[in-house]
């Protein structure tokens, strides 16, 4: 199993540490922690990234019923 370090996966997904630090502390990106190193598998950022595609899913939806709502008015 691959571990990769917080500034790899922030590298990877073109984030900022500091927006990495903020997922992980609020419990928003699985993580491991080995000591005092906070480490991610590929099937946690997996499972990240499926996450913000189901919320944008949903947000798009949202907006289209909005938007829908206000040509009726």
């Amino acid at each position: 199993m691959e571990f990769f370090t917080l500034r790899e996966v922030a590298d990877k997904l073109k984030i900022s540490t500091s927006s990495m630090y903020r997922y992980v502390e609020r419990g928003i990106f699985p993580h491991i922690r080995i000591g005092s190193n906070i480490r991610f598998t590929a099937e946690h950022i997996e499972y990240f990234l499926s996450q913000k595609l189901q919320k944008n899913k949903i947000t798009r939806e949202q907006e289209r019923l909005i938007s829908m709502y206000r040509d009726l008015y």
